[in-house]
């Protein structure tokens, strides 16, 4: 017979071994944003009558650099349409939702990183000034030669 006392010990240890490898697992999903991402594409659906899709690629006059650091802020900057934007902010990652504050604008959406490539997927319900969207970005990790 075993004792419950060394049984209890049995489950605290294998429940504080499980605990560790979900949080090293996080830290490890975390740690696959951080860095420098460059814009590639943007294609959104919307849901107008008629559906209207649109898709825009990285050029001259549109471009977006954004940069998530270790300690959950990030920052950007770009250019749309050749007017200079940029901001900083906070970000943090759950599951495979990734959250951005920046200056009070929250951005809630998808994310998935492949290889070097971040697709964010943005849902928007419909509002009085804007129709539901349902857009697809994808960024490429910049690598920076040391």
């Amino acid at each position: 017979m075993v004792h419950p006392m060394k049984k209890t010990i049995a489950y605290t240890n294998i429940f504080l071994l499980l605990l560790l490898f979900g949080i090293l697992n996080a830290q490890n999903d975390k740690s696959k944003i951080v860095g420098i991402w460059e814009f590639q594409t943007i294609t959104s659906i919307y849901y107008s009558d008629p559906q209207e899709t649109s898709s825009t690629r990285r050029d001259n006059n549109q471009q977006e650099t954004l940069i998530f650091h270790e300690d959950g802020t990030f920052n950007y900057h770009g250019v749309d349409e050749g007017s200079k934007y940029a901001s900083i902010g906070s970000w943090n990652i759950e599951n495979t939702t990734l959250s951005m504050d920046a200056g009070g604008v929250k951005t809630i959406c998808d994310y998935e990183v492949t290889g070097d490539i971040m697709t964010l997927t943005v849902r928007e319900e419909e509002s009085e000034e804007f129709y539901k969207t349902f857009s697809v970005l994808k960024y490429k990790n910049k690598i920076i030669s040391r």
